[in-house]
């Protein structure tokens, strides 16, 4: 299997009249790279995508592979193997068939054909399952046929749009470790559509978080998870509690925000927020604490709560404070603590570095 090619995409826009499905998209994406484009449904991800794989005409920009562009190339000539969320599979043909299937196409000879259907089953881990029809697979392996017909003509490029999200929960989580450890077998350059957060993060080497038709951040998944550029990333970006009140103090590298009656500090990054105005902090789940006694913590606030869900390896607290707001704390644990119910009091506290400003007017 050949390397990857790196992709350069460059301004590239998709209106239909009035509608900007995607907007001046620009994504530099390495050799080799898994990047994952991130959103909610309509904000671009699927067309710019699709604007890759030939499959949808710009409206203007580039897209470049390896220095040559490939706008005017048909879908077939430019070496792009891509995966759907159906699937796609011919019912009526063997597995072996739906594989040689692309192969067919291309005007290969029989013997080349079957060497090229043996690699690629191998490849994923099927070899003993190429007489069989599809509907005779689990779904899994009906995935990973999908994937070795998308990589029998060995594709320096691979497109997966929404590839897990017609498996159920633990086919997913397995599907996750074998796509990861393809892409270390296969070397090429996959780009991956989702709107799962957590796929997101767990497979890719950077992620493009895309809104509204635009990216709004790209970054490797932990750089998006600590430090998201605005609201929508911190928000979309794994579970957070937003906390928002009226600037008391927006000078220097800490912002001080009143909430309902209780100060709040948090850093400012960069930038500038005028006192009286309006700003968010984000504050990850994980970094709150309920504290015991005099616990020391460098911001605390007094509340109730409201209610505790357990979900195995933590328990998830929503507290309501004495400004109104809620904040939600996972506290890591086997078993919910007995002496933390609905309505009993308590005081968080968290550290000044884990809140972060994330939008200021």
């Amino acid at each position: 299997m050949q390397g990857g090619s790196r992709i350069q995409i460059s301004d590239l826009s998709k209106h239909y009249g009035p509608v900007q499905a995607a907007e001046a998209v620009d994504l530099d994406i390495g050799q080799g790279e898994f990047v994952t484009f991130l959103g909610p449904s309509g904000s671009g991800k699927t067309t710019t995508l699709m604007m890759v794989a030939g499959f949808t005409v710009p409206t203007r920009g580039d897209i470049l592979v390896d220095g040559r562009s490939i706008v005017p190339v048909p879908v077939h000539k430019r070496n792009i193997g891509m995966v759907f969320q159906n699937y796609a599979l011919f019912p009526h043909m063997s597995v072996a068939d739906n594989i040689a299937f692309p192969l067919q196409m291309r005007g290969l000879g029989k013997s080349e054909i079957r060497e090229r259907v043996a690699r690629a089953l191998d490849l994923v881990r099927l070899g003993q399952h190429g007489g069989r029809r599809p509907k005779q697979l689990s779904g899994g392996q009906q995935q990973r046929i999908a994937l070795a017909r998308a990589l029998v003509f060995e594709p320096s490029i691979l497109l997966l749009d929404e590839p897990l999200g017609a498996l159920d929960a633990k086919l997913r989580e397995e599907m996750k470790f074998e796509l990861k450890q393809l892409h270390h077998r296969i070397g090429a350059t996959i780009l991956f559509v989702t709107h799962d957060q957590e796929e997101a993060l767990t497979l890719s080497d950077r992620i493009a978080v895309f809104n509204d038709g635009r990216i709004m951040q790209t970054g490797r998944p932990d750089e998006l998870y600590r430090a998201p550029a605005n609201r929508f990333v911190a928000d979309f970006i794994g579970e957070t509690n937003l906390l928002s009140g009226r600037v008391t103090d927006g000078g220097g590298e800490v912002i001080t925000i009143d909430a309902g009656g209780q100060s709040f500090a948090g850093r400012m990054r960069s930038g500038f927020a005028r006192p009286s105005s309006e700003a968010t902090f984000t504050l990850r789940l994980e970094s709150l604490r309920i504290l015991r006694g005099e616990e020391p913590a460098d911001c605390r606030a007094e509340g109730v709560i409201e209610e505790f869900l357990y979900v195995g390896n933590s328990t998830k607290y929503l507290v309501r404070l004495v400004s109104g707001q809620r904040l939600t704390a996972r506290v890591p644990g086997n078993l919910p603590d007995e002496t933390l119910r609905v309505n009993s009091k308590v005081t968080l506290g968290w550290n000044i570095d884990d809140m972060l400003l994330v939008e200021a007017a």
